[in-house]
């Protein structure tokens, strides 16, 4: 088991296990985000620091990591290159830039999406 940088309460821990389930990204790639951003955004909570990307590219890499790079639509494989994150719900709309609020789309299900 390796030692992590950061001391995690009960409640943030929790947290992690249940986003973990969630999302399908293991604890332990969570944990390696959460450290990452941390030397960017040393002032901010783990709480926050999960559920909101430092950017959008950010956002955008994670969410295809998670999906495998495979269209959460019609499930064809693809490439980091070949798919493209989604929002779930649009920003114009009040969505966020948030892990639970994005899905992986090939470029053909992403452009049918954004028709209807």
């Amino acid at each position: 088991m390796t030692r992590l940088p950061i001391n995690l309460t009960d409640e943030q821990h929790t947290l992690i296990k249940a986003e973990s389930i969630r999302t399908g990204i293991s604890i332990s790639e969570i944990m390696r985000i959460l450290i990452d951003r941390m030397k960017v955004r040393k002032n901010k909570t783990i709480t926050k620091l999960f559920f909101r990307p430092v950017n959008r590219t950010e956002w955008r890499n994670i969410i295809k990591r998670r999906d495998n790079n495979k269209c959460q639509n019609c499930g064809i494989q693809g490439t980091k290159k070949t798919v493209d994150a989604h929002h779930i719900i649009p920003m114009k709309q009040g969505g966020k830039d948030e892990i639970t609020n994005g899905k992986t789309l090939c470029k053909p299900c992403h452009k049918i999406e954004h028709l209807y």
